[in-house]
């Protein structure tokens, strides 16, 4: 029955280059690239614990017709494994995958520069939780040093979507903008986590920025506590109380409804 079927979501890898051609490509290429790719996978699946059944992780399943682009599927429980090498591809700092996904995204590298490829892996679904990454032979590992990390304590607030691994407790949190994080915990917050399953929550913890952007790159919780969530009206009784005559007489759902949908006479 199709309820049985493990969902999966599709890739594309795609290899391009100066006369870059399928007859020029060759079989022993493609499983090459496909096979240290899985490496890489895989080597986050053990990192985070993740487990799966006996259905290949990743798949081929077509090549476009007349070019190098093969169409691949990943089962989406392994779509945070594939982000994570996507991202550390996309920011040049493999030092964040273990050793084994490390040497296999350095393959990648040494194989392109041989080659002259460029090896673009996307996915079909951007809000998978995979960016895109370009392997380009004249980068090598490492070469972007200009970016630089900052640590700090912060607070994050999230819904959270899972929680796993027992060596190293992992879970997936969904952000307000809609994007999703793997984060890293102590196990006591893991334990504490689970009975947060798909609750608004708020964790403290340390946090890495990649500046200049000063984008969150890293997140290890070490105190949790749920996202307090207050009703619209009480909400309106707080402002009240504080800010005295500028909310006196304000009709909280109406006020809302207008800011939401743009109605001004219901």
């Amino acid at each position: 029955m199709v309820d049985n079927i493990t969902r999966r979501d599709r890739l594309q890898l795609t290899i391009s280059g100066e006369n870059v051609s399928p007859e020029m490509i060759s079989a022993y290429e493609l499983a090459d690239y496909l096979i240290h790719i899985n490496d890489a996978i895989d080597a986050m699946r053990d990192e985070m614990e993740i487990a799966i059944g006996n259905e290949p992780e990743l798949a081929l399943v077509g090549i476009a017709q007349g070019s190098a682009r093969l169409e691949l599927t990943l089962l989406s429980s392994l779509a945070v494994a594939m982000g994570t090498v996507t991202d550390a591809i996309q920011r040049n700092e493999l030092d964040a995958l273990p050793q084994k996904a490390k040497n296999a995204i350095q393959h990648l590298y040494a194989r392109a520069t041989n080659t002259r490829h460029t090896i673009r892996i996307v996915a079909e679904d951007a809000d998978i939780g995979i960016p895109e990454a370009v392997i380009r032979p004249e980068t090598s590992p490492g070469e972007l040093s200009s970016i630089q990390q900052v640590k700090g304590i912060t607070t994050l607030y999230g819904r959270c979507l899972g929680v796993w691994g027992e060596r190293m407790p992992r879970a997936e949190l969904q952000m307000a903008d809609g994007k999703r994080m793997i984060i890293s915990l102590e196990f006591r917050i893991a334990k504490q986590m689970a009975s947060y399953l798909y609750d608004e929550v708020q964790l403290e913890g340390e946090a890495t920025w990649i500046s200049p952007a000063w984008e969150l790159k890293k997140f290890h919780a070490t105190n949790l506590l749920p996202a307090t969530v207050v009703p619209v009206d009480e909400a309106f009784s707080i402002l009240r109380e504080r800010l005295g005559q500028y909310w006196q007489g304000v009709d909280a759902e109406l006020f809302v409804n207008q800011q939401r949908y743009g109605e001004h006479e219901l």
